[in-house]
């Protein structure tokens, strides 16, 4: 007796273009980077994040509520909306709004002593406070196993390095995740150190993909 016919209707689902990949094991981060990163999306390109929204339900409302906790969580949201931005054809205004904004809430979060301690101090101790400030809420800024290191400050001029941030090892987003970095530090000189700096990227053919190094130059 022969098998019977059975008629298989091709199931049609639309293509997600945004959850393309799943990131296994990634690191945590705090939760103020997602929610920096979302809010200057709904700013500058709110199509997009009403389009994150529908597929993913994540809003700026959830992502404020797991500030408020106060809690690392993992850095796969973030990540995956970094990877958005760095398609977007204004990448470059919306991270900058994003790092801007991210550090000005840091900021805003220091403890009246440090910021007294901080706009009181000579120039070159206020530098040299931001920067171990920065060094220590860098979980919240490039993930939990970021570093930020400096090297030969000689006067008004130094050297940074972003270690095994988030985004730079990524070839979408490593162009994102240079610009991210280099406004970061530019707001903490500003908003930490009040320094007025310029931050150029130091780019060479010995310096690996997940390292981003900054010369960082400021007036005598």
């Amino acid at each position: 007796m022969a098998a019977p016919y059975i008629s298989h209707v091709p199931v049609r689902r639309a293509p997600s273009f945004i959850l393309q990949r799943v990131y296994y094991g990634a690191p945590s981060c705090g939760p103020l980077l997602q929610h920096h990163l979302l809010l200057a999306l709904r700013e500058m390109a709110p199509q997009m994040y009403a389009r994150l929204v529908a597929e993913t339900g994540l809003t700026v409302d959830k992502t404020q509520l797991l500030v408020e906790r106060k809690s690392m969580i993992s850095a796969a949201g973030s990540m995956m909306i970094f990877r958005l931005i760095a398609c977007e054809e204004l990448w470059r205004e919306i991270l900058q709004r994003a790092g801007e904004s991210l550090m000005a809430s840091l900021y805003y979060d220091l403890p009246f002593s440090v910021k007294f301690a901080l706009n009181n101090l000579p120039r070159q101790l206020r530098v040299r406070l931001a920067i171990t400030l920065l060094d220590r809420k860098m979980p919240h800024i490039a993930g939990s196993s970021s570093r930020l290191v400096n090297y030969n400050r000689k006067g008004n001029r130094l050297y940074v390095q972003v270690k095994d941030g988030l985004f730079a090892d990524l070839i979408e987003t490593r162009a994102g995740a240079r610009e991210f970095y280099s406004t970061m530090l530019q707001s903490m000189f500003w908003h930490f150190a009040r320094v007025n700096c310029n931050i150029s990227e130091v780019r060479s053919q010995l310096i690996l993909a997940h390292e981003c190094w900054y010369a960082v130059e400021w007036e005598t």
